[in-house]
């Protein structure tokens, strides 16, 4: 009984981490969803306010499950925060008021990269989506590290969004990632997701699948 609700007590402190608020931000509207199959999960996600023209997305997944793996989710929440003082997603500039710009996607990636490097060795690496969305034309900006692309409705159906070459975050050293960009129209809707959602059964134990 006490490990279960230490366990719960922990699921508590990590979906505190999830977006609380959503931004309201005129022709868009954003949602999310989040559903752990056990107490702990090793997903993330959040939406963070990058600038007054730029919102920045991301969705990770860490390999495996329970603790250690909802240990790891919390630490990178924490670096991909909208704390610039804290976060990958800013670098310092002497030239904004602020003193620091939005990191362009290629360098967050970089960055959790060589700070993570010891992934293999513990067994423990994640893959990570992180977009930046120009609020000014709807271009999505983004790397896919070992994530699956984002899917993109629209009134003609839904298709498969570029995917960025990208390894898992930490697999690989100084891995060259790549950028990846769509650009949403109107009544577009763009989707991410981790393979919580592909790998989900049904009673006859069938994959959804992409």
């Amino acid at each position: 009984r006490q490990m279960r609700r230490d366990l719960q007590e922990a699921a508590a402190i990590q979906q505190s981490w999830l977006p609380r608020s959503v931004p309201e931000v005129p022709g868009y509207r954003f949602a999310w969803r989040f559903r752990p199959c056990e107490e702990l999960a090793g997903d993330g996600l959040n939406i963070v306010p990058l600038d007054e023209d730029h919102i920045g997305v991301y969705i990770l997944d860490v390999c495996g499950h329970g603790v250690p793996a909802a240990l790891l989710s919390v630490s990178l929440n924490r670096r991909l925060s909208a704390l610039p003082e804290e976060s990958v997603l800013f670098e310092p500039s002497d030239s904004h008021p602020s003193g620091a710009i939005p990191a362009e996607p290629i360098g967050v990636a970089e960055k959790l990269n060589r700070q993570y490097a010891a992934g293999p060795a513990t067994g423990k690496f994640f893959t990570l989506l992180y977009g930046i969305l120009d609020l000014r034309d709807g271009a999505f900006r983004y790397v896919t590290a070992g994530h699956p692309p984002p899917l993109r409705s629209r009134a003609e159906g839904v298709d498969d969004c570029p995917k960025a070459a990208g390894a898992p975050i930490g697999l690989l050293d100084e891995f060259a990632y790549e950028e990846a960009e769509v650009r949403l129209a109107p009544g577009d809707r763009l989707l991410l997701y981790t393979d919580g959602v592909t790998e989900a059964m049904d009673r006859e134990q069938r994959l959804f699948s992409e």
